[in-house]
């Protein structure tokens, strides 16, 4: 099994008080889940191997945001953010360091 995620997301950014700020805004995301399937000829020998889009378990998602961003220095920038993940079901958090070239 395969899964995949595209995404896309929009969102506000606020400054809080230097050098932190603050964003919220929301996304949705298309998850397929792909599943390999071998055929086999009528002689019960591999005819091929292919891979399907699994549409029970593909879905569609759409996911509100918030994070905080710390700059630190010109170029070094801490992102912290919360997301709710995997079509509404769980919130997830995720952080890391960004580079901006100004």
């Amino acid at each position: 099994m395969k899964e995949a995620e595209v995404g896309a997301s929009l969102g506000l950014l606020f400054k809080v008080a230097y050098p932190i700020w603050m964003y919220i805004g929301a996304g949705a995301s298309y998850n397929p889940v792909y599943e390999e399937i071998t055929e086999y000829s009528s002689n019960g020998s591999v005819y091929e191997v292919v891979w399907m889009r699994n549409s029970d378990q593909t879905q569609f998602g759409f996911y509100p945001e918030a994070g905080l961003i710390l700059k630190v220095g010109n170029a070094l920038t801490l992102k912290v953010s919360w997301a709710a993940c995997c079509a509404m079901e769980k919130w997830c958090c995720s952080s890391g360091w960004v580079f901006s070239f100004d």
